[in-house]
């Protein structure tokens, strides 16, 4: 609803997952509340609120988990040069049957700004996501994230590769040490340059490079550095309803799989490659 021109209130409930009954961490409900004020024509500020609860299978050492996050973000363009900026704070606890209860205390940061010389757009972000080395401390410091397999920022690292996340409790409920894919940017900390050119108009190309870390080494001696990576997306539309896109990257891992090679296996690889090509019709 609109209680004036400027200002958008939404409200939602979700069923976020619904698994296996021997799972922990089944059902979850999320309940989230948005508020968006248009401050003129071409920039936006925002306040988001989600309360994630989740009803437990018998696990004997967990009851449930309630999971808050609380986002302020802000976006637009100034003299020429489009922004956006966002921080999000986590809290809640997982109740414990036995042991105490762990805190989540985890947070995100994202900044993004570009500036486009006809024809090519020139963008840099960067973003940091809370990590948690002290697992023995009771507090979640992860940044939790609950996304689908989907890249949002690197084609290889975050869609392809066992990420430098070290406790998503709701990507693999339960289950501590454990290395999952699209983690999103759960301790992990890039710096991004990408440019966007469109030499026709049915055909985009977009060029991205990321440096990569880890926000919290996890072991002792572990290296940071994650490594680099050089992504391409294309997009050719072949007619008016058929549409062929491609993305592809190269990562190149760094010592921060290597140094703990039994925890973090890369093998010998010294560049990891991917590709997908697709065609998208709509009708």
């Amino acid at each position: 609803f609109d209680p004036v021109k400027e200002l958008n209130i939404s409200l939602a409930a979700v069923k976020a997952y619904e698994g296996k009954t021997s799972v922990a961490g089944d059902d979850r409900d999320a309940y989230v509340a948005c508020a968006t004020y248009k401050i003129d024509a071409d920039n936006t500020v925002g306040l988001n609120f989600t309360w994630m609860t989740s009803g437990m299978a018998d696990e004997g050492d967990i009851d449930n988990f309630t999971l808050g996050n609380l986002g302020v973000y802000a976006s637009g363009k100034i003299s020429g040069f489009s922004y956006a900026a966002s921080f999000d704070q986590q809290f809640g606890k997982i109740d414990m049957a036995v042991d105490d209860d762990e805190k989540f205390r985890g947070y995100g940061v994202t900044a993004k700004v570009g500036y486009m010389l006809d024809p090519i757009n020139i963008r840099a972000s960067f973003a940091m996501g809370s990590g948690d080395n002290n697992l023995d401390d009771n507090k979640i410091k992860e940044f939790q994230t609950t996304l689908s397999q989907d890249p949002r920022y690197t084609a290889v690292y975050e869609w392809q590769l066992g990420t430098a996340a070290h406790y998503q409790y709701l990507n693999l409920p339960g289950k501590k040490d454990r290395k999952g894919r699209s983690t999103g940017i759960a301790n992990t900390t890039y710096y991004n340059i990408g440019l966007d050119y469109s030499p026709m108009k049915d055909l985009s190309l977009a060029l991205d490079g990321y440096i990569l870390r880890a926000t919290k080494a996890l072991y002792d001696g572990q290296s940071k550095n994650v490594g680099s990576e050089v992504d391409l997306a294309l997009t050719y539309k072949l007619d008016k309803n058929l549409t062929y896109a491609f993305t592809g990257g190269l990562f190149w891992p760094g010592k921060f799989y290597t140094t703990i090679n039994d925890v973090f296996d890369v093998g010998d690889k010294k560049t990891v490659t991917f590709g997908v090509h697709s065609l998208t019709l709509s009708f």
